[in-house]
């Protein structure tokens, strides 16, 4: 009688483990927003430097403007994307992925 009642807990321990563990994966896979960070200063100084050195032209300047943003909204709905000043700390710094242009 007694085993039985232990088989019936350990079992129940055991799936609601599983369901737990489960649950806590899909919500951060699938529901929680991200916090990642963009060093927005660096990248318009090296913009800046490269335009200033005559590396780009002002036509790629402003294509490299606006592939900024497609670049930004391709992170999709689920990341918030921050610039580094007003992060204090953490979230995954993502200005490597973003700077790259599409062309490049």
């Amino acid at each position: 009688m007694v085993s039985d009642k232990i088989k019936t807990m350990s079992l129940s321990v055991i799936v609601s483990v599983f369901v737990s563990v489960g649950t806590v994966y899909l919500y951060d896979a699938y529901y929680v927003q991200k916090v990642v960070v963009f060093d927005l200063a660096s990248y318009l100084d090296k913009q800046k430097a490269d335009f200033v050195a005559g590396k780009i032209n002002e036509e790629k300047l402003k294509k490299e403007f606006a592939g900024l943003k497609e670049r930004i909204d391709a992170f999709g709905e689920k990341r918030i994307v921050l610039s580094k000043g007003v992060v204090l700390a953490g979230g995954r710094d993502v200005s490597d992925e973003i700077s790259i242009s599409p062309e490049k």
